[in-house]
């Protein structure tokens, strides 16, 4: 399980940092210290088409069109 605390380095992080823009990533649990900076494990990933709005990897993705209104 990850802790709060830790997802929540990771998400304000990306948000101020240029390399996780357009890419999508998934969080694990590893051990050991953490990183002074994660700029190097953002720049590891795929960026996705800018014009879609789906993760670079998913696939059957529902159009967004055909789904039922939230409200």
């Amino acid at each position: 399980m990850i802790a709060r605390d830790q997802i929540t380095r990771v998400l304000v992080g990306s948000l101020n940092d240029a390399e996780p823009r357009n890419k999508t990533f998934e969080l694990s649990v590893t051990y050991g210290p953490a990183k002074e900076s994660l700029t190097a494990n953002f720049a590891a990933f795929r960026a996705g088409d800018t014009d879609d709005i789906y993760g670079i990897l998913d696939s059957n993705i529902v159009p967004v069109e055909s789904t039922a209104p939230l409200f």
